[in-house]
């Protein structure tokens, strides 16, 4: 649930979303009326309105640099940790005696 600061932005992102939902909605109708090119009309309007709530949240380039940088260092860790577990499973492997049960 969102705390005060955000409950507008919110909202208007919610408005901003749902009008894009309901002018996709409505121009997949097999025919239209005067009605419905206004409404899809009052949604256009209603999404371009708003739109623009979108772009406090856009990913800058330097941010983005940094959260693949971060992701690569995580994937080398894991693959790191992978190739150990790996290792030592390996290692327990081979310490077996053939014909042996364990």
């Amino acid at each position: 649930m969102p705390d005060s600061i955000q409950v507008q932005p919110f909202r208007c992102a919610l408005t901003c979303i749902r009008a894009l939902l309901e002018f996709t909605i409505r121009v997949q109708y097999r025919s239209h009326t005067s009605k419905t090119m206004d409404y899809m009309e009052g949604y256009t309007i209603r999404f371009h309105e708003r739109k623009d709530i979108f772009l406090e949240f856009q990913v800058s380039k330097r941010l983005q640099a940094k959260v693949d940088e971060v992701s690569s260092e995580l994937r080398r860790d894991r693959n790191q940790l992978n190739q150990s577990v790996a290792q030592s499973k390996g290692g327990r492997v081979r310490e077996r005696r053939p014909g042996r049960r364990e």
